[in-house]
C-alpha cells in the first residue's frame, strides 16, 4: 500500500534522491520478465531491457496484446492486473534485500550509478579502483537526461550509456555557450584534470565555453607546443 501511494503521487522525475524511480523501474522489469519468460523462449538477460512501447500495448490490450499476461504453464488464466500485483510484490521483496525495509528511505542514486571505465586500467585489480569513475546519477532509459541502464542481472540499474559531453550553444554570442564533460579534460590518471568535471556533470551544471584567445591566455598556467619532427634532407 505504501509503495502504491508513493507511485500514485509521483510526478515521474527520475531524481537520484527519490525512491519512486527505483521502485518503478524494479516493478516494470519484474512485470516484463514475468510476461515474456514463458513466451519468447529467450535467456533472461536477452529480455531484461525494458520495452515501454511493448508494455503499453500489453497493458492497454491493443489488438489483444493482454494475452501476454497469461502464464501458459498454469491452469488458470492470469490477467495483467494479476501479473502487475505479483510483479510489484516481487520487486519490493528484491529491493528490501538490497536497500533495507524502509521504502521511503530508498534512493534511485544508490542503484543508478554512472560507470566510466578507464580504457587502459579499468579492468586491472586495485588500479581500477582509482582509474574508473563511478558516481550516482539521475535520469533513466527514457528521459531527456538519458542514462541508459546496463540491463544485466548483476547490475541492472547501473548507467553504462549516456551523454559524455553536454553543451548548450549560444549562436548570437559564442562566449555565452556552456559545456561539461562526464570525466575530465585529461586522460592521464595522475592529472588533476582526470575527473575534475565529473561532479559538475553529475549535478547537471556547466562550465563556460570561451573562444576568446585573450581570455583563455589570461588564466593559463603555461603553454604546450606540439611540432612535427623535421626530417633531414638525404641525397
Amino acid at each position: 500500500i505504501k509503495a502504491l501511494k508513493l507511485l500514485s503521487e509521483w510526478n515521474g522525475d527520475m531524481n537520484k534522491n527519490n525512491s519512486e524511480p527505483l521502485l518503478y523501474t524494479a516493478w516494470i522489469r519484474a512485470f516484463q520478465n514475468l510476461i515474456t519468460s514463458d513466451n519468447v523462449g529467450a535467456k533472461p538477460n536477452e529480455t531484461s531491457t525494458i520495452r515501454p512501447l511493448f508494455l503499453e500495448r500489453v497493458l492497454r490490450d491493443v489488438n489483444g496484446a493482454e494475452e501476454w499476461c497469461d502464464i501458459q504453464q498454469t491452469e488458470i488464466i492470469e490477467t495483467c492486473n494479476d501479473i502487475s500485483s505479483r510483479s510489484l510484490d516481487m520487486a519490493i521483496r528484491h529491493l528490501k534485500t538490497q536497500f533495507g525495509p524502509d521504502i521511503s528511505g530508498w534512493r534511485w542514486g544508490d542503484a543508478h550509478t554512472a560507470f566510466h571505465r578507464s580504457n587502459t586500467l579499468g579492468k586491472i585489480p586495485f588500479l581500477s579502483f582509482f582509474a574508473n569513475i563511478i558516481h550516482e546519477t539521475s535520469g533513466g532509459d527514457n528521459t531527456i537526461l538519458m542514462t541508459r541502464m546496463s540491463a544485466s542481472f548483476k547490475n541492472p540499474y547501473m548507467a553504462t550509456y549516456g551523454s559524455a559531453v553536454r553543451a548548450i550553444y549560444d549562436f548570437s554570442e559564442a562566449n555565452k555557450s556552456i559545456f561539461i564533460l562526464s570525466t575530465g579534460q585529461s586522460g592521464h590518471i595522475l592529472s588533476r584534470h582526470y575527473d575534475d568535471q565529473s561532479l559538475i556533470w553529475q549535478q547537471q551544471q556547466y562550465l563556460p565555453m570561451i573562444d576568446n584567445k585573450n581570455l583563455i591566455s589570461g588564466g593559463s598556467m603555461g603553454y604546450t607546443t606540439i611540432s612535427p619532427i623535421e626530417k633531414s634532407e638525404t641525397n
